[in-house]
């Protein structure tokens, strides 16, 4: 049990973006991390290059999804306000873009429903795989960063607790990475 330490999340998020660009690539896709390891750190803006070919934002984004993926701590406690999971369920999040903080780079009409629509499919995924009660993705999340930074329709994930012993088991057998 991490007890919250924050240096497990980077650990895991990376092991499970890993595990499923493995199964993303094993389909025949292309997967372009924003990080390899745990010694780099993009900002927002070079993390949305990734979108763009060999991270050039002079050229149209190629990429079809962005995808985020994040884990919390609870300090003890489990969250029952819809951040994210509760023990024992799946709660994945397919935010939209509706005004917020910072300016939307995509001009695309049907972001918000890409986006929203990505979030269902891959919690819908990570709740079969899991076996976790599915909770339903979260809308609406617009004043994000990731949304408002990224060209293409984005799909925000945090995939669970890293201090409760039950979600840290589950993320270390980076199931959730697959589902992805």
């Amino acid at each position: 049990d991490s007890g919250g330490n924050r240096t497990y999340e980077p650990e895991l998020n990376l092991a499970n973006a890993k595990a499923a660009k493995s199964a993303l690539e094993a389909m025949g896709y292309t997967v372009r991390l924003t990080r390899e390891d745990n010694n780099t750190h993009p900002s927002f803006s070079k993390r949305a290059s990734y979108c763009f070919p060999g991270n050039d934002t002079s050229k149209s984004p190629d990429a079809e999804l962005y995808v985020c993926i994040h884990s919390n701590a609870s300090n003890g406690t489990l969250a029952s306000n819809g951040n994210i999971t509760k023990e024992g369920t799946a709660r994945g999040t397919a935010y939209m873009h509706a005004g917020g903080s910072y300016k939307q780079v995509s001009d695309e009409n049907d972001y918000a429903e890409r986006s929203n629509k990505a979030g269902e499919i891959i919690n819908n995924k990570v709740a079969e795989a899991t076996g976790l009660e599915n909770d339903g993705a979260i809308n609406g999340q617009e004043w994000l960063i990731a949304f408002n930074k990224n060209p293409v329709p984005t799909a925000y994930l945090e995939i669970g607790y890293f201090d409760n012993s039950a979600d840290r088991a589950l993320l270390d057998s980076n199931k959730i990475g697959q589902a992805i």
